[in-house]
């Protein structure tokens, strides 16, 4: 419900309220926001099948992990197209010897001279994704 107008929230609508209030804890206390986002945890198959709410498999595993992030998404809702959830973690892309560039995780870094491929870096925030 919006609050301001009394009508209902449609999910965007909650996914920015929700990125929002993210950004601003962020804000407050980085490294704690950041501490409990990389956090995933193990889940049963029953979670792992919910319609809403984002895990993940395990590389080279049977088992699901879900996070923070994908609770808040089962909350927020999914894409019509994609089933992807509108709210996103923003990270960081950083050279090992030349810290944070432009370009895309295992992409050479962009620095002459330099072989060493992209990595992701820390967490730098929150934002809703655009329809997919």
């Amino acid at each position: 419900m919006n609050l301001e107008t009394s009508e209902p929230m449609t999910n965007r609508e909650l996914a920015k309220h929700a990125v929002e209030v993210l950004n601003r804890a962020f804000k407050s206390d980085p490294v704690a926001i950041e501490q409990l986002f990389n956090v995933r945890v193990d889940c049963n198959d029953a979670l792992a099948n919910d319609p809403t709410i984002q895990v993940g498999q395990v590389v080279g595993a049977d088992n699901y992990s879900v996070g923070a992030i994908g609770i808040i998404n089962g909350i927020c809702g999914t894409m019509r197209e994609s089933s992807w959830g509108y709210v996103a973690l923003v990270y960081s892309v950083e050279c090992p010897e030349h810290g944070k560039q432009d370009g895309s995780i295992a992409e050479t870094c962009p620095v002459d001279g330099c072989t060493i491929d992209l990595q992701m870096g820390g967490l730098e925030g929150f934002q809703v994704l655009d329809e997919r």
